[in-house]
């Protein structure tokens, strides 16, 4: 697949999120791909391609003229009502770290299983409840992470383990098919970023083969 990438090579991704996600969307050699939730486009300017057609959703007008400006064809919608798109518009469809800010969660899920082609194929990736950290957190009376108990916080009003998003996506319409962690941090995410960023490969490593103690939970599920 010949790329036109302009920020770097996808080896050189150094967010691991994001070089999991484009490694799942380039496995299905996808000719239109919808980013839900695409901020200012930095995940999906990985995958404007030549043989890709990339389209944005966002709310934000900042963002939206900023994922234009990375090849990315934005639009603004309020994900809460629903996306904007004929039915079966899409070969895959991302959904990163946005559904854990979504009330009506099955209405979101379900609108993106209409908008995507019959097996499709959803990426998604959401903050763990379960990785590691937290289980420490919990284990010696600290709050969890990612858990917001004022709007102070990221505005999470959902939060999940990798279970509870799979049983959620299986009763929306799709099939698991990889279930993978982002990377298992070393004693605390929140407080040593630093060194978490020096060990990663390893610690990458470990969230593949334990993504329940993960940062981030990350699915490739298809349309049934």
């Amino acid at each position: 697949m010949e790329s036109t990438l302009s920020l770097m090579n996808l080896s050189e991704i150094k967010d691991i999120r994001w070089k999991r996600i484009t490694d799942y969307v380039l496995e299905e050699m996808p000719n239109r791909v919808l980013d839900v939730g695409c901020s200012s486009g930095n995940i999906s300017s990985f995958l404007v391609n030549k043989r890709v057609k990339v389209f944005g959703a966002d709310i934000v007008l900042d963002n939206l003229c900023k994922a234009r400006d990375k090849g990315i064809n934005p639009i603004m919608c309020d994900l809460s009502k629903g996306l904007p798109y004929r039915d079966q518009a899409f070969d895959c469809i991302v959904a990163g770290e946005i559904i854990e800010h979504i009330i009506d969660t099955d209405y979101f899920l379900e609108e993106i299983n209409r908008v995507l082609v019959s097996k499709g194929v959803l990426v998604i990736t959401t903050p763990n409840l379960a990785n590691l950290e937290n289980r420490l957190r919990i284990l010696i009376g600290r709050y969890p992470i990612f858990v917001d108990y004022t709007s102070r916080g990221d505005n999470h009003v959902r939060v999940y383990t990798g279970r509870a998003l799979k049983k959620q996506l299986k009763e929306r319409g799709f099939c698991i098919i990889e279930n993978i962690g982002s990377f298992v941090p070393f004693i605390s995410y929140s407080n040593l970023k630093k060194i978490n960023a020096c060990l990663m490969p390893a610690l990458s490593v470990i969230g593949s083969l334990f993504p329940s103690l993960a940062i981030h939970t990350i699915i490739k599920a298809r349309k049934r």
